[in-house]
Order: structure tokens, then C-alpha cells, then sequence
């Protein structure tokens, strides 16, 4: 009975609007669309890596920056307690939490996962060492 399937209330309309015909049909389209690209999954996944791992080396260099102001200015990094709730979390995540008002790339630091920050104490001393290193090398080479 057609004017059953195509009435106002009608299973086809129901179906149409449901959650996983949405999805199916976005599903499709994607896949439409890398048919026609002749793009393979693969590719994609290589760019969102490609992407993240440039999103990673932006915030790397953006906390190296701030290291680097507080070694200049001769300021501790840290504090003894860096919890949310102190007053004083340490210089660095204090610079930090001020950049982020106006710098996206801080801003997403400050407000990542705590699993993907890049502010440890291990990541810190690393790039401490890393800029001593080449510190070095260069008071070496002249």
C-alpha cells in the first residue's frame, strides 16, 4: 500500500530522518568521494597524521619558547604544587595559562587532556637539556 509508505507518518519518512540512515548515507557519501579522488584510507589517515604530528611540533615549540624566557630570565620553572586549585602553579604553566588568552596554539595546550600536554617535569628537563646541548655545541664551534 503506497499511500501507507509515502503518508505523513509513513515508515519511509521515519527511516529517512532515523540516526542510522543518516549515518549510512554519510557513510556513502564519503566513500563516493574518495572513489572519485582515487583516495584510499590510507591517505587520509597519513594526512591526520601528517596533521597531528605538525599540531605537536607547534606546541612543543611554543612551551620551548617559554623554557627558554624563563631560563633567559632566570626564573624557576616550577612550583611546589601545580595542582588546579593552587595559586601559584610555577612560572612556566603560570606564562602559559597568560599566553593562551590570546595565542590558539597555548590555548589548546592549556586546555588538552592531561595525557597530551607536553608540560611534565620529564618533557621540561628534556628540552632544557636539548637547549644546554646546543648551547654548548655552539660556544664549541666558536
Amino acid at each position: 500500500n503506497w499511500k501507507k509508505a509515502l503518508g505523513l507518518n509513513s515508515g519511509l519518512k521515519q527511516h529517512a530522518s532515523s540516526e542510522s540512515h543518516l549515518q549510512a548515507t554519510t557513510n556513502y557519501q564519503e566513500y563516493l568521494l574518495r572513489f572519485n579522488t582515487k583516495t584510499s584510507v590510507i591517505a587520509v589517515l597519513d594526512t591526520g597524521r601528517s596533521q597531528q604530528i605538525k599540531r605537536n611540533r607547534d606546541r612543543i615549540a611554543k612551551i620551548a619558547s617559554a623554557i627558554l624566557l624563563c631560563a633567559r630570565q632566570m626564573i624557576a620553572l616550577r612550583s611546589h604544587y601545580e595542582n588546579e586549585t593552587s595559586n601559584n602553579r610555577g612560572n612556566l604553566l603560570e606564562i602559559l595559562s597568560w599566553s593562551s588568552e590570546t595565542d590558539p596554539i597555548i590555548k589548546s595546550i592549556m586546555e588538552s587532556s592531561n595525557n597530551a600536554t607536553y608540560l611534565s617535569h620529564q618533557i621540561q628537563n628534556e628540552l632544557l637539556e636539548i637547549m644546554a646541548n646546543q648551547i654548548r655545541r655552539k660556544i664549541a664551534e666558536q
